[in-house]
């Protein structure tokens, strides 16, 4: 049968893919030193096997271009536009209403020709193809300044990223503290003050410290505190007047969180990662010149109640994911968007009376913390016209709005609260059962073992034997063959100088290299903040790197010495032999 098909499928040599753009997204852009052409009206795109060929309603060619010509591609979802860069500096820029589907059909056309040109996307918008997190031109939290920043050193960005490192508890949970905050206005931590215990309630106002039985509480506003600084499990908490309050929690980074985030409607707190503002990336003005309308802008405020917490909501359909449906099934839910201290939640409701409610049962919660991408159109075949999806580390979800201005904003709102999260990672963690096919001899573990691997925001963790950091992993890459595996290569010395490989035999080797290079991604999103911090003259975060359990490094193995790295590596996708 196989066979068949491919007698039957014409010759690549000679396929064309055609795409005509409606007359809403038919602009085109070429520029090349002083010439710029701004043609208005329908436009279309033909794809041949070495060139794409842009023309107007008149079959009139208005530009060709051969691929070879092509350097970088950039595609923006937001506005529904793809931008050419050429060796020659030329750059060609072109509007679609069928962006997704000329990305398919150019970047199959390009695969077919052996032609690699660097790929990036703008924001956090895609099509149906999912693109790789290190792709993304995301959202930043410093601002870009007029010349480069200076390189953070390795061992500096190691020393950095080591002393923010959340600890392996993550009870309670970001969820579960969330919801007391959706749900009450308040957020309650078990602390550890004095050689006492005691538990700390945040509200909108101020904090309050409760003592023991026989100790008074404490009222802070959130004016009255300059700094606030983490030290593994104990948070530091300095008072204008000079006071110094210790409280140990068992969440900490959590805590300490929720101090940042309140004291940044004061003023900014160097280090802190939420309720700061962030940088979209650039689009070098090519949505003026476009002239195109966004999909992802409102066209008019929201006709509901916003406040501080409840961001958006509305009723949403969702397909339905539970049963057996001949045809994709549409159920009507109540969706609401929450902004708390420790980001931004989309939970839906099966009515608007169960949202009123706000009981955690009634609700299906996604973190926003971890979004792949936002699709402004839904990938699932036949899809409603306003269906969008919401792709994230766990799962994809799939929405339709009632119209186009309503799915305008609701992208809106998801995608600024996304960019929000940049450097907040889920705590939630992804693990499933490997085989160990390959480890270094010397490593604490025998070969051909079944294990537990984990994925989280802690760092990667065999069962209880290994756990490494993402500083301390050099490279990553998805094995295809024999058999699906997860490839690790990790530092074993603390000058990152030698590193050990290690190889895991599993079917979901794909999802475990995504979420690594997911949480490689939010560590690099970090780097800038923290270094700002511990650079400035000013602040008070110089932090220390907790100690290293021994467990977690290899100090003896025999490796192969290796030049010095770059800090990150992404995860590329290649074939080897079998393991003997």
């Amino acid at each position: 049968m196989k066979s068949i098909v491919q007698r039957l499928s014409p010759s690549k040599s000679r396929s064309t893919k055609r795409l005509s753009t409606t007359s809403v997204a038919g602009t085109i852009a070429f520029s090349s030193g002083a010439m710029e052409i701004t043609p208005v009206g329908d436009v279309s795109v033909e794809l041949l096997s070495d060139r794409l060929v842009v023309q107007d309603s008149h079959q009139a060619n208005l530009k060709g271009l051969f691929f070879t010509e092509i350097r970088d591609i950039e595609w923006n979802y937001a506005d529904a536009w793809v931008k050419f860069s050429l060796h020659s500096d030329s750059v060609l820029i072109v509007a679609l209403a069928t962006l997704s589907e000329f990305e398919e059909c150019l970047m199959s056309v390009l695969h077919d020709a052996k032609l690699a040109p660097v790929v990036a996307y703008t924001g956090v918008f895609a099509g149906a193809k999912q693109p790789r997190i290190l792709q993304q031109r995301r959202a930043t939290l410093v601002p870009a300044a007029a010349t480069p920043r200076p390189k953070v050193p390795l061992a500096k960005r190691r020393e950095l990223l080591m002393a923010d490192r959340p600890p392996p508890t993550t009870e309670p949970t970001r969820e579960t503290l969330a919801w007391e905050y959706i749900r009450d206005g308040t957020m309650t931590f078990a602390v550890t003050s004095s050689s006492s215990s005691s538990s700390v309630i945040f509200v909108d106002t101020h904090v309050t410290i409760h003592g023991g039985e026989n100790a008074t509480s404490r009222v802070v506003p959130y004016d009255v505190i300059q700094s606030c600084v983490r030290r593994a499990l104990t948070v530091n908490v300095t008072l204008v007047k000079g006071e110094l309050i210790t409280l140990s929690c068992a969440v900490a980074h959590h805590l300490c969180h929720v101090f940042w985030f309140y004291m940044n409607r004061v003023q900014l707190v160097p280090g802190s990662y939420y309720g700061r503002p962030v940088y979209k990336p650039t689009v070098d003005d090519a949505r003026s010149v476009m002239g195109a309308v966004s999909t992802t802008s409102p066209s008019s405020s929201p006709p509901v109640a916003v406040t501080s917490t409840l961001q958006h909501q509305g009723p949403l359909s969702k397909t339905a994911s539970e049963g057996f449906h001949l045809t994709q099934s549409w159920k009507k839910k109540h969706a609401c968007l929450y902004d708390t201290p420790l980001g931004g939640y989309f939970c839906y409701f099966d009515s608007g009376a169960a949202a009123d409610r706000k009981d955690k049962k009634d609700a299906k919660t996604i973190d926003l913390s971890s979004v792949l991408c936002l699709r402004p159109h839904s990938a699932i075949n036949d899809a409603p016209k306003f269906a969008f999806d919401i792709v994230t580390l766990y799962r994809t979800w799939s929405f339709c709005a009632a119209d186009a201005a309503d799915l305008a904003h609701w992208l809106h709102v998801l995608g600024d609260f996304v960019d929000r999260s940049a450097a907040i990672a889920p705590d939630v963690p992804l693990a499933c059962d490997v085989r160990l096919a390959h480890a270094p001899a010397s490593a604490a573990t025998s070969r051909d073992m079944d294990c537990h691997l984990s994925v989280s925001a802690h760092g990667v963790s065999l069962s209880s034997t290994l756990s490494w950091y993402y500083t301390d992993i050099h490279k990553w890459s998805l094995v295809l063959q024999p058999t699906p595996s997860l490839y690790l290569s990790c530092f074993v010395d603390d000058q990152c100088l030698a590193a050990g490989d290690f190889l895991f035999q599993t079917k979901n080797a794909p999802a475990l290299c995504q979420a690594i290079e997911f949480h490689v991604a939010k560590c690099l999103a970090k780097v800038d903040v923290l270094h700002a911090a511990a650079t400035s003259p000013a602040s008070p975060f110089h932090p220390s790197p907790p100690p290293i359990p021994p467990q977690s490094r290899l100090r003896h193995a025999t490796i192969v010495k290796l030049p010095p790295p770059p800090p990150m590596q992404s995860f590329r996708r290649v074939l080897v032999p079998a393991v003997s």
